[in-house]
């Protein structure tokens, strides 16, 4: 019998999910071994991006979290949506293309880039305003939008600085509902200490991008 001993349930599942991908690459995914967080996905490569709840990564698209449950995960994502009116619709949007039965359509919650109400650099913008919230770096969305406000009052464009005011308090009403900021799965390098079976020892997990990629043991 080959074996691997393990100190920890954690590195059980750890090492029984690098075996199983090492032995189905192709169907390893489908086999359940550890419970994965959900993370907020932004596919800012999309025409007119919207969030999504993921649990697969795959490169060039930025997630972010990690939420410990989906309905966490959801209520995040919503404040998100109506903060910025990002659209929710499972649409393939391309712009030009209206869909007056949809739902977010008719009571505008979202920008309706379908129907051509925004340009798609426009609605952009709003993306990465979203992902600095997300990050919890919003004051340099806020300290912009103070300035655009200002400079459109000074030119009597009272309409357009009404609409970035309510901008503004609908972002600072979602960081008092959300308070706790959510890194880049693509930064998330850290160094996890644990116990080991020794006072004089301790072992430490590294992880890379999100991904643990090895365990050690070190002398305290």
């Amino acid at each position: 019998v080959e074996f691997c001993r393990t100190d920890s349930p954690l590195e059980t599942l750890y090492l029984l999910q690098a075996e199983r991908r090492r032995r189905f690459p192709d169907t390893y995914h489908t086999i359940p071994t550890l419970s994965r967080y959900y993370l907020l996905k932004i596919n800012r490569r999309q025409r007119f991006p919207r969030l999504y709840a993921a649990r697969q990564i795959k490169r060039g698209v930025a997630y972010f979290g990690p939420f410990l449950r989906k309905s966490d995960l959801e209520r995040f994502k919503a404040t998100v949506e109506r903060t910025f009116r990002i659209r929710p619709c499972h649409y393939n949007i391309r712009g030009n293309d209206p869909y007056p039965d949809c739902l977010y359509f008719q009571i505008r919650t979202c920008s309706k880039p379908c129907n051509g109400d925004i340009a798609r650099i426009a609605y952009l913008e709003d993306i990465d305003d979203a992902i600095r919230f997300v990050q919890g770096t919003e004051h340099d969305t806020i300290s912009r939008t103070l300035n655009q406000i200002e400079m459109l009052a000074e030119k009597t464009r009272f309409e357009e600085a009404e609409r970035l005011r309510r901008k503004l308090d609908r972002i600072k009403r979602a960081r008092k509902e959300h308070r706790e900021p959510y890194q880049d799965l693509w930064s998330f390098d850290f160094v996890a200490v644990m116990d080991s079976g020794s006072a004089r020892t301790k072992k430490i997990a590294l992880i890379l991008e999100g991904h643990i990629v090895s365990f050690e043991e070190h002398s305290v």
